[in-house]
């Protein structure tokens, strides 16, 4: 459902809940008169810190992309990698 603003003559404003696509141009005000469509921007969401982050990171990394030769150092306190699935932990790896 889409909100669509009207406004009459009178400058009364109201809001009507409809479909996409399915605004009329012009709908009776409450207060007798006729009130017309007013175009307005959509509503939208701001975009997290987080989001906004990793959308500049992307586009950044798209003309200077980040290139590693060697996986980062680790202090060798874990035996073994955090991602590995518990079920398949004592299976050979190479």
């Amino acid at each position: 459902m889409v909100t669509y603003l009207y406004r009459c003559a009178c400058g009364h404003e109201h809001t009507v809940p409809l479909p996409m696509g399915q605004a009329s141009p012009s709908v009776d005000c409450p207060c007798g008169a006729t009130a017309y469509r007013v175009f307005t921007p959509p509503a939208l969401r701001p975009t997290t810190p987080d989001l906004s982050r990793a959308r500049d990171r992307a586009r950044e990394s798209a003309e200077h992309p980040e290139v590693v030769s060697a996986p980062p150092p680790t202090d060798g306190s874990q035996s073994r990698s955090p991602h590995i699935d518990p079920r398949t932990a004592g299976l050979p790896r190479p």
